[in-house]
């Protein structure tokens, strides 16, 4: 099933370098995301951006998304991480010919509650859900985790997390406008991903061609806007 295929599951193709260290005291969007630039190794660039994102104590981004060939796609959402008010990912549009309406969110009790046109599941024990959202974002985009949702499952990763999250990358180069990587998912060559980024360093749009034994899968995802505010710095 294209559903199916489209959950890729992290595989690996380099050995993980030094982690990058947590980004903290910079709550500009401009800066948050310039420590990335410039780049001299695009492996290290993206896990600076990365741990920008999980060191945030709030995100805001709102996209859009299309596909083309396999799966037809036209997605407009958002998404919200707020220590105040939890997180909730949302996308509504058409999903293979078929409205949709798509929701996650937190809940209190550190669990997430999925909602898929009205229909709702709860899934206790989500440490992870941020993470898992960032994370899928960066690694295989938000159409992943949106495929998910509409078989009413979690985001990848929400319960355990991304233990190594650099290992399904392999980078071509790139210069301080563009990353470029091919993603592998279980040792499978599954995409290639060009994520352009604007002169602040945050993504402002991401090209995917995904492939599939029965074909290949187009994919544009704009990010229009971002908000992120990163943690006040401890003497």
């Amino acid at each position: 099933m294209i559903l199916g295929a489209l959950v890729l599951a992290l595989g690996s193709c380099a050995s993980e370098g030094e982690p990058a260290p947590q980004v903290v005291g910079d709550e500009a969007l401009g800066g948050a995301f310039a420590v990335a630039l410039p780049m001299t190794d695009p492996a290290e660039g993206y896990d600076r951006l990365e741990e920008v994102l999980l060191a945030a104590d709030e995100v805001a981004i709102d996209f859009h998304i299309e596909s083309t060939g396999l799966l037809v796609v036209a997605l407009d959402g958002s998404l919200a991480i707020d220590p105040r008010s939890g997180t909730r990912f949302v996308a509504s549009g058409s999903f293979g010919g078929q409205p949709v309406e798509l929701a996650v969110a937190s809940t209190r009790d550190g669990g997430a509650v999925v909602t898929a046109n009205g229909t709702s599941r709860q899934f206790p024990d989500m440490p992870r859900l941020n993470e898992a959202i960032l994370i899928g974002l960066t690694r295989m985009g938000f159409l992943h985790n949106i495929a998910r949702m509409t078989g009413l499952v979690p985001p990848d990763g929400a319960r355990g997390g991304f233990a190594a999250r650099s290992s399904a990358l392999c980078f071509e180069s790139v210069d301080d406008d563009t990353f470029a990587f091919k993603l592998f998912s279980e040792g499978r060559y599954a995409a290639d991903v060009i994520i352009d980024l604007g002169r602040d360093g945050r993504p402002i749009r991401r090209q995917q061609t995904v492939h599939f034994e029965a074909g290949d899968m187009g994919v544009v995802e704009i990010y229009r806007s971002w908000r992120v505010v990163l943690p006040e710095p401890r003497d």
